[in-house]
Formats: structure tokens, sequence, C-alpha cells
């Protein structure tokens, strides 16, 4: 019984530690903070943010390790370049994410994860824009990460789908959902990304514009006083950056560029001069660009017109070969009729034969012809002699089956009676 006692003693005693090691673990879990952590999407580096003090409360235990788990078969299927099994995984967990976040004061997921998550999310989205886009635009020489939404079909509705979601906004709408529409307490990394991808697959550049104009002026960094605080934060002028230099130069504004330069870093010459320069840079790199989209836009051109012409010379070589085949086939027929004619001609009577043959011909026609110009008076009498001699050779027909039937019926009686004469002998001895 002692012994017993004791037996439970340790069990429990192993189970209290299992549990206790199991908090430890789940310590790192809910406050990733304490760890080194990501800020790309495969996981290496660090990142920080700028509300840590609410970020992990109330997180959702059972919801965020299967977050995680599915994250990272998401993370190993991209890594190994297999984007259409990480997407069925990343697009009903970013639905999931999304919805976990409805709440302020409560997250089944904590944010660190979340913005994991929703960086390779926007990975595959934008590989899959950019093959519908490259597609759309006929070009041939490009390898598609996601072949199936560019086949016919229910796929190929899906990526126009996608595609039609992300030109109404769709990026702005989710990142909005995630940080509750309070763009200032939005990771500036995510944001960043966000705004590239739109850049780079046919968003409209006036709605880029006015999405990051909105966040740089919730920031402090656009509109108003500049908020010193906001240009110390590497990551907030990356957004300022990326739109000085590229969005405002796409759109033909780099005056306005410049001016926003002057005035944002005032109290800062040398930043601003060496902000004029990479914007003066960006200005002559993008004439370049220009140039350099003009020329392979006319190369693409002429590819495709010597494309057509190839395949208008293969469709006319094919039409005349055609035309002549049909022509040597109506020859052949043409000659095997006359071939045909030639024997039937050879296989006709001639001499006496075709004479006799001809004057029959001749006199069966003619009166045929006679008879048809005679008046009917004329024809009653041979009619009426015709029909006697056929009733009389019809009786005599007749005649003739009777008197057949009638030897055949004494023969048969006459048979019958031997027959029954030969039975009565036979039964009689």
């Amino acid at each position: 019984m002692l012994t017993n006692s004791v037996l439970w003693e340790f069990l429990v005693y192993i189970g209290l530690l299992r549990k206790i090691f199991t908090l430890l673990k789940m310590s790192q879990v809910l406050y990733p903070g304490r760890t080194s952590s990501s800020h790309m999407v495969n996981g290496s580096g660090s990142m920080s943010s700028s509300n840590d003090s609410d970020r992990y409360y109330g997180v959702d235990l059972s919801t965020q390790t299967k977050v995680k788990t599915q994250y990272q078969l998401a993370i190993r299927q991209y890594l190994n370049r297999n984007f259409s099994r990480a997407w069925e995984i990343m697009s009903p967990l970013i639905d999931m994410v999304l919805s976990s976040h409805g709440d302020r004061d409560h997250y089944s997921i904590d944010r660190h994860l979340t913005v994991k998550c929703y960086k390779l999310y926007l990975s595959l989205l934008d590989l899959i824009l950019k093959d519908v886009n490259l597609e759309s635009s006929d070009n041939l020489q490009y390898e598609a990460n996601f072949p199936e939404y560019l086949l016919s079909g229910s796929q190929r509705a899906e990526g126009d789908r996608i595609r039609d979601e992300f030109m109404r906004g769709l990026l702005m709408n989710q990142v909005g959902s995630l940080y509750d529409h309070d763009l200032v307490s939005a990771d500036p990394e995510l944001l960043l990304m966000c705004f590239i991808i739109e850049f780079s697959n046919g968003f409209p550049l006036l709605k880029l514009r006015e999405q990051m104009e909105a966040y740089l002026t919730y920031v402090g960094l656009l509109v108003g006083s500049i908020n010193p605080t906001a240009l110390q934060d590497q990551r907030k002028e990356n957004v300022l950056s990326f739109y000085l230099m590229q969005v405002m130069v796409k759109m033909g504004r780099a005056d306005e560029s410049r001016d926003l330069i002057c005035r944002i870093f005032v109290a800062d010459d040398a930043r601003a001069e060496s902000y004029l320069e990479r914007l003066d840079a960006a200005v002559a790199k993008e004439g370049e660009g220009g140039e350099a989209e003009k020329k392979k836009k006319k190369k693409e051109i002429r590819k495709r017109v010597k494309t057509v012409k190839r395949k208008t010379e293969e469709d006319n070589s094919l039409r005349e070969k055609i035309q002549r085949e049909k022509a040597k086939r109506l020859d052949a027929e043409k000659q095997n009729r006359v071939a045909n004619d030639n024997e039937r001609r050879v296989s006709q009577p001639s001499g006496p034969k075709l004479s006799m043959l001809t004057s029959l011909q001749n006199y069966v026609m003619n009166s045929w012809f006679n008879i048809g110009r005679r008046p009917l008076s004329d024809l009653l009498k041979p009619a009426v002699l015709l029909v006697f001699i056929l009733s009389l050779l019809i009786s005599l027909n007749g005649l003739r089956r009777q008197a057949r039937l009638r030897r055949f019926l004494a023969w048969f009686l006459q048979r019958l009676r031997d027959t029954l004469t030969m039975a009565f002998k036979v039964t009689y001895l």
C-alpha cells in the first residue's frame, strides 16, 4: 500500500513538471518580443512595433498554435517553390487571421505572428498578380509560378477575380481590418510591402498616392508640422522615400517632391541635399526607363508583326496546298470519267448488230409517238381485241389448273385405296 502511494505521488510530480515545462514553452509564444523574430517572410532577423503594450493581450492558445502550425507548413512549401500548395494553405488561413482581429481588446493570434502570416500571403499574392498581368500582356518569355491560373476554366476565373479585388483596394482593406483602421499603429514595413506590390502590379497610381498620403499624414510626415519622432523611425522614412522617389516620379510630379523634401527637411540641410540628389537620379532613371520601355514595346510589336506575318504565310501556303490537292483530285476524277466513257463506248455493239438495234429502237419510238397522235376511236377496236385475247389466255390457264387438280385428286385417291387394301389384307392374314 505504501509503495502504491509513493508511486502515485511520483506520477503526480512528473505531471506537474510537464505542465510547468509546457507553460514555459507557451510563454515564448505569448511573448515573442523576448526572442528574436522575423520581419521577413522566412522568419530571420528582428522586428519591432509601436504597440507592444497591448499586442499580446488575450491570445487564444489553441488558435495561435493552429495558425503557427499552418504558417510553418506554408513557409516550407514556399521555400520549396511549391507556390500553389502554399497559396492553398494561406488563402483560408489569412481569412482566419483577419477574423481574429475583429475585437480590438481581444486577439486570437498575436500581432507578431499575424504580420508574418500576412507578409507570406502578400508574397504569394504578388506572384499570382505578376502571372496574370504578364499573361494578359502577351509576354511569352516568362515562367509562370501559378500556371493553373493561366488556363481556361474556373481556375482562370479565380485568377481574374483575385486581380479584380486587388484593383479595388483589397490590400488596404485587409490592413485596415488587421489594425482596426488605425494606420498609426500599423506596421510600416507591412504597409511598405503593400504599397510596393500595388505599385509593381498596375494598381492605379492616383489611388496609391491617396493611400500613401493618408498614412504619411497620420504619422505626421506630410501635412502640417513634421513629427521629428516619425523621421527617426527608419521604417517610416522608407515609406516616405518610396512615396517621393517612386510614386511621385512615376506620376510626373518630381517638382512637388522637391518642394516636399525642402519643407520636410527644412531643419536638416544635409538630409535635404541627399534626398534631392536621389530624386534627380530617380528622375533620370525614369527617363531612361521610359526610353527603354518604348524600345522594348517597339521590339515586342516587331516580334508580334513577324509572328503574325509568319502565321499568315503559313496559312496562305496551307490554303494553296489544299487548293492544289483539290485541283489534282478533280483532274483525276475527270480522267476517270473519260476512261469510263471510253470503256462504255467500246462495249457497245457495232456494225450490223448496232444498225438492227438502232432500227428497232427507232420503230418502237415512232410507233409510240404515232399512237399518241392517232384519235381515240381508232384505238378502241385494237384495245377490245387485246382485252379478249388476254381473257382467253387467262381462262385457258384456269382450265389447265383445274385439269391438273383433277389428275392430282385421282392419283391421291388411287394411292389411298391401294394403301387401305393392303392394310386390310395384312390384318386379315
